[in-house]
């Protein structure tokens, strides 16, 4: 199994609260964030 995971970015890239809101979740799951392009995030799982 992968140690990285892709997700549909889920807001404007200019909603700086949600994406940092978003971030936090992701963290909270265990997928910390790595890079992103225009659609999708990818995350390592920590």
């Amino acid at each position: 199994m992968s140690n990285f995971v892709k997700r549909l970015i889920p807001f404007e890239s200019c909603d700086i609260p949600a994406i940092q809101s978003w971030l936090e979740d992701m963290a909270a799951q265990g997928l910390f964030y790595v890079d992103c392009g225009f659609f999708c995030a990818r995350f390592e799982r920590g």
